[in-house]
């Protein structure tokens, strides 16, 4: 598995510290590692814009920089981050953690910071990458069969559940699947979310909760529970990385 990383953070010394534990765990884990370091938001923002594509995987953010406010500066990116890059926060102080969930970080760390906690986000990252690239077979509106890679998935609804017919809603187009929404359920661990018996929601496209509605990143608006709204609140606030 091959990682493009950026690391930003107006603290050289830390730099130097994370860029050296990223490097032993690629030889540990068996994983290439591209590091590019930058000491400023606006160098790691002029990069990213003049790339073509969102050139990194992984982006290590210190939330304090003097200039540039982490936070404000994922606001900035936030539209240009695709699903399968990774925001890591990194603070000293873990009371920024609730404000950075705003901009749906993958996860947070805080300093100092150790080998066994890069070393996790690591493996979660590898674990969320091989479960959002699982191959979903399902039918077009035209019947024409298409092959649907789980990150792509937006939600799904129970369309008529005599037949078992169920709605897949994708970020470009809707499909239809032949079975129940509990096999569908399994076939993303950890990634989806039951707002009520009909609907299944990606956690990773949840923009933001408003009253018993949730906003999708696409616009969508769904209808939630308040008893479902408190589950989805501690798993958003135990597991920051699953939202995006």
């Amino acid at each position: 598995m091959k990682l493009n990383v950026a690391i930003c953070d107006d603290d050289i010394h830390f730099i130097r510290e994370l860029r050296n534990l990223l490097t032993t765990l690629s030889f540990d884990m068996n994983i290439e590692l591209q590091i590019e370091a930058f000491s400023e938001g606006k160098e790691l923002l002029s990069t990213i814009t003049a790339s073509e594509r969102f050139p990194y995987q992984i982006l290590f953010m210190d939330i304090e920089m003097p200039e540039e406010n982490g936070i404000d500066l994922a606001k900035v990116l936030y539209r240009q981050i695709p699903s399968d890059s990774f925001l890591v926060f990194i603070s000293s102080y873990p009371e920024y953690m609730q404000d950075s969930f705003s901009v749906h970080p993958f996860s947070y760390l805080t300093k100092p910071i150790h080998i066994q906690d890069i070393k996790k986000v690591l493996v979660d990252i590898q674990d969320r990458y091989n479960a959002d690239h699982i191959q979903l077979i399902l039918t077009e509106k035209d019947g024409y069969e298409a092959i649907v890679f789980t990150k792509d998935v937006i939600y799904i609804q129970v369309k008529n559940s005599r037949q078992r017919i169920t709605m897949v809603h994708t970020l470009d187009n809707e499909y239809i699947y032949h079975g129940s929404l509990t096999e569908l359920e399994q076939k993303f661990p950890d990634t989806m979310f039951r707002l009520d018996r009909k609907t299944l929601i990606n956690l990773s496209y949840i923009h933001y909760l408003d009253g018993n509605q949730v906003i999708m990143t696409t616009g969508t608006v769904l209808s939630i529970s308040i008893r479902n709204k408190r589950q989805l609140l501690h798993l958003l606030q135990r597991t920051p990385s699953n939202a995006r």
